[in-house]
């Protein structure tokens, strides 16, 4: 056994009862490498994007087994590793380094890789008036903790909740809800949408004035939030437009 690499000469004397004989032979012996890496990060949530840093000594090729089936021959490669199950996977990454002289060295280290978590949702909105009431369909996948955020300063933590938005405003209102999916080990995913909510008229309007005597003249103030208007003035006659005039005999 050689315990350094190096040149050595091995010497062979032969002899007989009668005579003897020597010869020379040089043995070469090849240094071993030592393969070594890092890896950044070692655990986390999956999709895993994993880079690998190369600190083997005296080795010339690289091949690489990420333990899911990949590889690679690259001096310091990447990988993504996946998770689509419902428990942590461990996976042990292998290199193997080796000379030019077909010497090599191994080395292990584990990834740990928690489940995918993905955030899904639908709804049932369609653009309508307020109040409009919506409800919530929850497909996330991996999830066991959920955080809605319904764009109108209200949030719930149910798997599916219902909402119900107003619009007090004379103007279209878009709301963007965002459902944050939470998993094991700090694992999360968001989703959004938007729910486009119409602004409802305000029908109170008054009668000005509202009493008097015969000819009696009467002018009704727009309506707020309207754009289209039918007007029965109770005495068989009919009007439109946002503030008409009516005399009433």
């Amino acid at each position: 056994l050689y315990a350094s690499a190096g040149t050595y000469l091995v010497s062979l004397t032969a002899t007989t009862p009668y005579c003897g004989s020597a010869g020379v032979q040089p043995i070469t012996v090849e240094a071993k490498p030592t393969a070594g890496f890092t890896t950044t990060p070692t655990a986390g949530c999956s999709p895993l994007a994993v880079s690998f840093g190369n600190t083997s000594t005296g080795a010339v090729n690289y091949v690489w087994d990420f333990g899911d089936g990949g590889g690679d021959n690259a001096v310091s490669p990447s990988h993504t590793f996946l998770n689509l199950g419902s428990t942590d996977s461990v996976y042990t990454v292998m290199l193997i380094a080796g000379t030019a002289f077909g010497c090599s060295d191994t080395a292990l280290v584990d990834v740990t890789v928690s489940p995918t978590v993905l955030a899904l949702f639908t709804n049932n909105a369609i653009p309508g008036c307020a109040p409009l009431d919506v409800d919530f369909t929850n497909n996330s996948m991996g999830a066991t903790g959920f955080q809605w955020d319904f764009g109108d300063g209200a949030t719930s933590t149910a798997t599916s909740p219902s909402h119900q938005y107003v619009n007090t405003s004379f103007f279209l209102q878009t709301n963007t809800v965002t459902l944050i999916a939470n998993g094991p080990n700090g694992c999360a995913d968001t989703a959004q949408q938007s729910i486009m909510v119409y602004p409802a008229p305000d029908f109170v309007f008054v009668a000005d004035p509202d009493s008097g005597c015969s000819p009696f003249s009467v002018t009704f103030p727009p309506i707020n939030g309207a754009v289209d208007y039918q007007w029965d003035f109770g005495d068989g006659s009919f009007g439109s437009g946002p503030s008409p005039a009516h005399i009433y005999f």
